[in-house]
């Protein structure tokens, strides 16, 4: 049987759709912009024909791990926040450092000459030379805002009076002093107030770092996939413009013998003119989406362009229900623990103020022992000798001191009353007033957050349903393309009305991967908002 030979219109349409097959199967979503069936019921066949592949997209191919990852170790923020809970830690630290147990110490010399104008003073003039030295320790009380003081205190005095009985003489005295607050600064003080302020803050650092971390992985994510839809839609153009070109060489080639009509060609030119102005326009966009996710990974702008190696899957996981979604946001969220912690702080902040507008109460407690020793002189009174019963060296005065034959004690309130508290009043009143603005803050966040969960669950319902739509609109064009191939082989269509199918046909394709690429970025939202605590403060990098 003798094989019918192909007509030259219908050998060049079908070249011109069969230039796309070398890229075709580069398309990372399945789509051929030409569909296979248009060669169905002919002998022509794609590997018989001499043609030249597209190039491809330039760029150096990046999965997203890599993206999150190279991310998360580059950006400033992050790298500036993790020394945050190390700073904040100090700062706890050193606030606590008031409430150490502190050891103290004390020397001091002196002497005074003094002329006496009493007989009884002992001499003329009094020469009294005296030497204190101490120490003790001291530890304030956190739980009640008082202090314990315990020291002791030695003495050494040394005088030319005759009726001294003792010169040197050593008087060492221990004490132990009490004080405790009853109104002011029994509950909370400035200190307490420091450290309780403190231990927020150090807990402010961490949800911060764990904020940003979810941020950058948010942005990361989003300008990933919008640059995977950007090479997507280069694709689809570069393909749809070589089309239009082999179609358009072929009617050049109609109208040199005279069978085109030059305003049809003239149809045409302006048709493929539309498809180099739309890859003109998605180039420049694939660079945009390109330098965002350089600018992403802290790289520069002036590099090698970027490509997204992973393709979004074909799968619509189930994002639950929105109410879960939204209880979870709100239970877990680092912002709305942070608005909680800035209302903690605006009380202790105000109730600190508060403290400072009712009356000093204090009990002062105190209780002590005295020894004493000395150099014995006898002195002469009266015509009798008297010599001391405390004849000694310095440690006799010790012993002196143990028996705890001399002591003291004694217990009293002490009250203070500002008569005027113009200060503390206004504190007061600021202190109110930021607590309740935090409030009214947190309520505002506490809906901003509910909003972006309901509208993340909403995204991804709706892009889900978009890819179905999307991909049945896809299929119809197609459909057209096709039914309008077979029709321009016949003679029944102009090479204008088959660009028009492919430009159609590209629309759609691209509007698939569109579909696609918000999916990607709703669910990816959604599953941020299902990251546990404690998980690493951020979604799995290893998708």
């Amino acid at each position: 049987m003798t094989r019918r030979p192909l007509s030259p219109r219908l050998v060049l349409a079908l070249s011109a759709l069969a230039l796309a097959a070398p890229v075709l199967a580069q398309q990372p979503t399945g789509e051929q912009l030409v569909p296979p069936g248009l060669l169905a019921g002919t002998p022509f066949h794609v590997d018989e024909m001499e043609r030249e592949s597209l190039a491809e997209i330039e760029g150096s191919p990046i999965v997203l791990r890599e993206a999150l990852a190279t991310s998360l170790a580059r950006n400033p923020v992050i790298r500036e926040q993790l020394l945050g809970p190390v700073v904040s830690e100090a700062e706890l630290e050193a606030r606590k450092g008031v409430y150490a147990l502190s050891f103290f110490a004390d020397a001091a010399a002196a002497q005074s000459v003094t002329p006496q104008a009493s007989a009884l003073a002992g001499a003329e003039d009094i020469d009294l030379r005296t030497q204190r030295f101490g120490a003790g320790l001291e530890q304030p009380i956190e739980a009640s805002g008082g202090s314990v003081r315990l020291g002791i205190e030695n003495q050494i005095e040394q005088t030319n009076s005759a009726y001294a009985s003792l010169s040197p003489s050593y008087v060492p005295t221990l004490t132990l002093e009490l004080k405790q607050p009853l109104l002011r600064g029994l509950l909370l003080d400035r200190s307490r107030a420091q450290i309780q302020l403190a231990e927020i803050d150090r807990t402010q650092s961490g949800l911060a770092l764990t904020q940003t971390v979810r941020d950058v992985v948010r942005v990361v994510e989003q300008d990933y996939w919008e640059l995977h839809h950007a090479m997507q839609i280069v694709r689809i153009n570069r393909l749809a413009l070589e089309l239009g070109k082999a179609l358009l060489g072929n009617d050049r080639r109609r109208f040199e013998v005279g069978v085109l009509p030059k305003p049809d060609l003239l149809d045409d030119e302006a048709s493929v003119a539309r498809l180099e102005d739309d890859l003109v326009r998605t180039r420049s966009a694939l660079r945009a989406a390109s330098d965002a996710l350089r600018r992403d990974l802290g790289l520069p702008l002036a590099g090698p362009g970027l490509l997204a190696a992973d393709q979004p899957t074909a799968d619509v996981p189930d994002v639950g229900p929105v109410d879960t979604l939204v209880a979870r946001a709100l239970a877990e969220r680092e912002e709305l623990k942070r608005g909680t912690n800035v209302i903690a702080q605006r009380s202790i902040e105000a109730e600190a103020a508060e403290n400072d507008r009712l009356p000093a109460l204090d009990v002062v407690a105190g209780a002590g022992l005295t020894g004493l020793a000395g150099s014995g002189r006898p002195t002469s009174f009266g015509g009798e000798i008297f010599e001391s019963p405390f004849t000694g060296s310095f440690p006799d005065s010790y012993d002196s001191l143990a028996t705890g034959d001399y002591y003291d004690w004694s217990v009293g309130l002490q009250l203070r009353v500002p008569l005027t508290s113009d200060t503390a009043d206004y504190e007061a009143q600021v202190a109110s007033v930021n607590r309740r603005i935090a409030e009214r803050s947190l309520t505002r966040t506490q809906q901003d957050v509910e909003l972006e969960v309901r509208r993340a669950h909403d995204d991804a319902a709706t892009a889900a349903a978009r890819i179905e739509t999307s991909t049945t609109a896809f299929l119809r064009a197609r459909d057209n393309l096709e039914s309008e191939a077979k029709r321009y082989t016949l003679g029944a269509s102009r090479t204008d009305d088959v660009i028009r199918k492919i430009e159609a046909y590209a629309r759609a394709l691209a509007t698939v991967s569109r579909a696609r690429a918000d999916h990607r970025i709703a669910i990816a939202a959604v599953e941020r908002l299902r990251v546990q605590p404690g998980a690493g403060g951020h979604p799995r990098a290893d998708r």
